[in-house]
């Protein structure tokens, strides 16, 4: 039911710690250097991660990216 290696996330809690960090502050309309700088990783890994989980969810821009956060309450309207 989702979560191992390779396979692709089935729910939010299938994302590393570190993909609902990057989730939550893109929600919350940061940029990509400052969430590289919040937690202390280069602009290409935020990168990375932002790919992986949109990539996951089927989701086609940062509005989805938004969308998603507030559905499983990682941001509040």
């Amino acid at each position: 039911m989702g979560g191992s290696r390779g396979s692709r996330p089935t729910t939010l809690q299938d994302l590393t710690p570190r993909q609902k960090d990057v989730l939550q502050l893109l929600a919350e309309g940061r940029r990509t250097k400052e969430i590289a700088d919040i937690l202390n990783v280069s602009e290409r890994t935020v990168m990375f991660h932002k790919y992986h989980i949109m990539n996951a969810f089927n989701l086609k821009s940062n509005a989805d990216l938004v969308l998603l956060a507030l559905k499983h309450h990682l941001i509040s309207a």
